[in-house]
């Protein structure tokens, strides 16, 4: 899926601007501070519901604007449009339908924006690596983006409760129990699926996705993983070569 064309009203430097693009490789050239990267920012909020710059929509409206509208035609024939006011709420519309919630629309135009400061993945922090592969995990699969917001909601929730307490005594074991419990459920599979050495990405993101890739030749502890998933019936699908039967009911 390409995006065919997009129409920009007061986001950053745009009044209003209205834009094609080709189905094939498309290059953007301008002198500084024309609005190059403004664009693509417009194009990655039409996928996200956010800026890829700003943490803040209130940033995005062009000087002395009230409101910014982003809208986006598609090859799968299908529009798209992000509005947000200074008087209201951020809205997203498939079709001229508004989601209910932002994060129905996640997935839909999926997209990796590629920067130069990407360089960080690999110098800084795993949190940044992390970050990165939980946004692009998040549009493939909505049961990861589901497990992803309630993770982080339970995690933030233990905290706060952690940093309420005015000493260690006071700690409620049971209390901190239910959380752990719940983090450890969602955790899981996530992070030893991310930890398995020696496996290409592309299978540790399948799997992630429901989707179990069986031969004899497989790394073993993936294989291992595989098995617990699909004892619970968390795979939608295990591809195996001709020696090996296809489909979630595989007795191992």
């Amino acid at each position: 899926m390409h995006i065919d064309k997009i129409k920009i009203n007061n986001f950053k430097n745009y009044n209003s601007a209205e834009i094609s693009f080709s189905s094939k490789i498309n290059f953007l050239y301008g002198k500084n501070g024309a609005g190059k990267t403004n664009l693509l920012d417009a194009i990655y909020y039409l996928s996200y519901g956010k800026s890829m710059i700003n943490s803040f929509d209130l940033e995005n409206i062009n000087h002395n604007k009230s409101f910014f509208m982003i809208s986006g035609s598609y090859s799968n024939n299908k529009n798209y449009k992000c509005t947000f006011e200074t008087s209201s709420t951020k809205k997203i519309f498939e079709n001229e339908n508004k989601y209910d919630n932002i994060k129905q629309h996640i997935g839909k135009i999926p997209l990796v924006f590629i920067n130069p400061y990407d360089i960080n993945l690999i110098r800084n922090y795993s949190s940044n690596r992390r970050r990165f592969f939980d946004q692009i995990f998040s549009q493939t699969d909505n049961n990861y983006l589901e497990n992803l917001i309630s993770y982080n909601r339970l995690l933030k929730q233990r905290n706060v409760y952690l940093k309420s307490l005015n000493s260690l005594d006071n700690i409620d074991k049971n209390h901190i129990k239910s959380y752990d419990e719940n983090l450890i459920t969602l955790n899981r599979y996530i992070e030893k699926i991310l930890l398995i050495q020696d496996l290409d990405n592309m299978y540790k993101l399948l799997l992630i996705m429901g989707i179990g890739v069986f031969s004899e030749n497989m790394n073993k502890e993936y294989i291992e993983i595989m098995k617990e998933l699909a004892i619970e019936q968390k795979l939608f699908l295990i591809i195996a070569t001709s020696d090996y039967i296809y489909g979630t009911n595989y007795q191992f």
